[in-house]
This record gives structure tokens, sequence and C-alpha cells, in this order.
């Protein structure tokens, strides 16, 4: 789970060693545009260096690609291997003014993630700004980073594996719905309130047929949601968890539900719900709800509105095996995002 605030950058200085390394480095490199690249790549992967060793987040710069010979002639790579995450971070440098990034694109795999590093005009400092966890675009806007505390959290943390969840394996914190909002609001959190209509009065043999027969999603859901009230228990109904998210959304408590279905061509149909729990009734005005895919762009956004006294918000959707996308929950300017793998 991360939680997140307004983003806050941090300012590295660069020695003067680092500098020599960075211009040893360019001077193996047979032009001088590629010269400037692996210089300013280098900068940026030390800059990158220094801040993890601050956070006692151990790196290992001659395991990067950037710090190998041949990597570095051949690739306009400047990765950071974190041996903890067994992965790299591609650290990529912009001047000052800049408001885009460029990301090559023969580094948008094999990376856990990307951070984008300042550099002022004298090299004597890096202020890395923020990062995503993925893209899919060359050119990535400085307004799309998030903050540096959901790197941390990137890395220490791995995506909640939906797949496991169908073998009755379940991350820590993740509970049955029953558990955490008990017999009292059960019934609102199994989603009867604004139920719809045509599934009352179906039974569980008619409710299990259409589960197992239909191809559209809202009737399979529909289906499940009956199914849920009359047996909860019932796998064919698919897997439900909740999770406490806390008082983390400016006072707010918040539970986030996530329920899977098996679909007929083995992809998976995921339900998203945001509930209020404790003593809240209802979700706070502008509350918002959003899914994402693996480059952090949006895929569906929801919020709640003035008119509307909301007991629950949600999005519905299809992933295939391996697909990987995040839940982001936000109110004002704090956010909490939980990171999700199919």
């Amino acid at each position: 789970m991360i939680y997140s605030t307004e983003r806050i950058t941090i300012a590295i200085p660069i020695t003067k060693a680092d500098r020599q390394k960075a211009k040893e480095f360019a001077q193996q490199q047979p032009t001088v545009e590629k010269q400037e690249q692996v210089e300013r790549n280098t900068l940026a992967v030390l800059v990158m260096h220094y801040y993890l060793e601050m956070l006692e987040i151990p790196t290992d710069l001659k395991a990067s690609y950037c710090w190998n010979p041949v990597g570095r002639l051949f690739a306009d790579v400047a990765d950071l291997y974190i041996p903890e995450a067994g992965g790299r971070l591609e650290c990529r440098p912009i001047r000052e003014g800049d408001h885009t990034c460029f990301i090559p694109q023969e580094v948008w795999k094999d990376r856990i993630g990307y951070v984008v590093v300042q550099l002022n005009e004298a090299y004597k400092e890096g202020t890395v700004l923020g990062f995503v966890p993925a893209v899919s675009t060359t050119m990535l806007g400085i307004s799309q980073l998030q903050p540096l505390d959901m790197l941390i959290e990137h890395i220490d943390e791995p995506p909640v594996q939906l797949s496991r969840w169908f073998d009755n394996i379940f991350e820590a914190g993740w509970q049955a719905v029953e558990k955490l909002f008990g017999a009292r609001d059960l019934s609102f959190a199994l989603g009867y309130r604004g139920e719809a209509p045509r599934f009352r009065g179906t039974t569980k043999e008619e409710l299990i047929k259409i589960l197992q027969t239909t191809q559209k999603e809202k009737t399979r859901w529909g289906a499940a949601k009956r199914l849920w009230k009359i047996e909860p228990k019932n796998p064919v109904g698919g897997v439900r968890r909740v999770i406490d998210l806390g008082m983390q959304l400016t006072g707010y408590s918040v539970a986030l539900m996530v329920a899977i279905l098996q679909k007929l061509d083995q992809s998976v149909a995921i339900l998203i719900r945001v509930y209020p729990i404790e003593s809240e009734t209802y979700l706070p005005l502008d509350l918002q709800l959003s899914i994402l895919d693996e480059a952090g762009n949006p895929l569906q956004e929801t919020q709640t509105q003035a008119e509307e006294d909301k007991y629950y918000i949600e999005h519905m959707f299809s992933a295939e095996s391996g697909d990987q996308f995040s839940v982001r929950v936000t109110l004002d300017s704090t956010s909490i995002t939980e990171n999700f793998i199919v």
C-alpha cells in the first residue's frame, strides 16, 4: 500500500570525483553527442545512488548496464541496479527548465521504475523530481511524476498477485469482507443497496447458471452480488477481499474491496470498490477512485459528487494473466495507491 502527499523534491550534491567519473566514461565515446549523453546519464545515476544510499537502500553500480563500457557504447542507458528489488531503476537526466523528459524506447522494459533527475548547469547538484513505475512513450511530462515516497514503497512492496487469490492465498492485510465489516455493516458492504431489481427473487441455482454461462460482465456482476447475499462463500461468486486503508485520507476512514471472477475465456473480471468504514456513513465529497495502467496512465476515474450520498464508488474491468494495474484513492492532496498483477 502506498500513501502519498504533495510531491517533495530532493537535491543531492555532485562532487568533483563524480564529475571526473562521468567525464571518464564520456571520453570513451566516439561522438560529441554520445559523450554528452553518457556524461549526463552517469551523473543522474550517481545522484540516485546517493539518494538511495541516504535511505539505506543498497545499490550495485557495477551490476548496472550503464557501468559497462559495452552497455554505454551501444545503448542510451542510465540504469541503477537495486539488489533488494531484483531490478533496475532507470535514472533519466533533464536540464533546469525542462518540462518533459526523454525516455528512449530501448529502456521501456526490464525496469522496476523510472526517476527523473534535474541537473544544474554546472553539474554540481542534481535534484530528484519524482518517478513513474512504467512508461509507454518517449516523452514523459514532469507533471506526470509521482512523489518520491511512492518510489520507496514501490521498491519495497511487490504487487498483490490476484491469480493466487483463486487458490486462497492472500497477502497480509487483505481480509474477508465479513471479518472487516461485521454483521452490522455487511449488507451494504456486499452491495445490497442499489442492487439490480432483476435479480431479486432469483434462486441460487439460477444465479450460478448465469455466472457460468453468460459473457456479459454487468450481468455476471449483478448475479454475483445477489449470490453474495444468498450464499456469501459460494466459490462461483468469485473471490472478494478488503483492506482497511485506515484514516490516511485527511482523517477519513475508508476500505478498498477487490473482487475477481474467472471469465469463460480464462481472463479475469475485476471489481474495485471503496467504502466508508467505522463511524462514517458516506464517502467524503470529491474522493476519487482511479484505475491506472502499468505506465501509470489513468484508465478509469470516478469521484463522489456534491449532490450524491455515496455508500461506495466502484469500477469494473477485465484483465489478462500477467497484466499489471494500480488502484489509486485520492482526497485533496493525499492519495493511497495499491499495485496489482493478474
